[in-house]
């Protein structure tokens, strides 16, 4: 079965509509080997969008393995990177300072004998108070400045690695554009030649077709001139035909229902078979070609 899409491209290419069954069976077996190559032609279009696409997914995809890999070591480095908690520090030298005097007054007491008392607490406490913060403060300051440079020792090896992604991916891409691209551009150029050779040879059977169509259409009729099969012929299109027109006086005759000549009854001419058809061939290819023109514009 002829698919409709295929009927309509070679109407277009004739200029006017046609029945299938109109045609002998030769021709009819021409259409479908033409719809045959349509489909291949179909086939290997898709085929070359593929090859497209696979050119364009493989370096996406090479430049992506390259980025994940430095992605992953930039995410490494930046978890070793250390934060400043001074507040931490200053809770903890806090509790130290706390259970230091704790241990001292303990030590005093069972070691010396000393007495626990207010005034010894509060010796004790100014003792700590003094002493403790200075350390904690030279502590703090010590993990500062250690932190400080781990960060920018850090901060040095996540910039070297930036470096170094972006001078892999330019080898990446240069890598890809000498040793795989050309392959594939190779086989995409192949295909995009086999469909542009596929095309041209469809182009060319179809104007063949074409005009073997338009020939036979008017040579089969003449060739059994008869206006009864004329009125079949219009029939199996949809249009009914009783009465004709003089093509030399313009004049509405009865259309006869045998015969390939008639007699007009205003100018006694005769009208034959193959003069009304040549007509009716004529206003609808017009009719066509006008119903074309307002379907692009509406």
């Amino acid at each position: 079965m002829v698919k409709r899409e295929m009927l309509r491209l070679i109407e277009e290419k004739l200029g006017y509509e046609f029945k299938l069954e109109e045609l002998p069976s030769n021709l009819r077996a021409k259409i479908r080997k033409l719809e045959e190559e349509r489909d291949i032609i179909l086939k290997e279009s898709l085929l070359y969008e593929e090859y497209k696409r696979r050119v364009i997914d493989s370096m996406q995809e090479h430049q992506r393995r390259i980025s994940e890999l430095y992605d992953k070591k930039i995410e490494e480095a930046q978890r070793r990177m250390p934060h400043f908690d001074t507040e931490g520090w200053f809770l903890g030298g806090s509790f130290v300072m706390l259970c230091l005097g704790i241990i001292t007054l303990l030590l005093d007491y069972y070691l010396y004998g000393n007495p626990i008392s207010i005034p010894k607490i509060m010796t004790t406490g100014l003792l700590w108070v003094t002493v403790v913060p200075f350390l904690v403060i030279l502590a703090t300051l010590l993990s500062i400045l250690w932190k400080i440079a781990n960060r920018v020792r850090i901060g040095k090896e996540i910039m070297n690695l930036k470096k170094e992604k972006e001078e892999a991916l330019r080898r990446g891409v240069e890598e890809y554009n000498s040793k795989v691209l050309p392959e594939l551009e190779s086989d995409l150029h192949a295909q995009e030649q086999r469909v542009k050779l596929l095309q041209e040879k469809f182009e060319r059977d179809l104007s063949q077709l074409c005009s073997e169509i338009d020939s036979t259409l008017g040579i089969v009729f003449q060739g059994r001139m008869d206006f009864g099969l004329l009125r079949s012929i219009m029939r199996s299109r949809g249009i009914v035909i009783e009465r004709i027109e003089c093509p030399y006086c313009g004049a509405s005759i009865n259309l006869p229902e045998t015969g390939h000549v008639t007699q007009c009854p205003y100018c006694g001419r005769n009208v034959y078979v193959v003069d009304v058809f040549k007509e009716l061939e004529l206003s609808r290819r017009t009719n066509y070609q006008v119903k074309r023109k307002r379907n692009l514009f509406y």
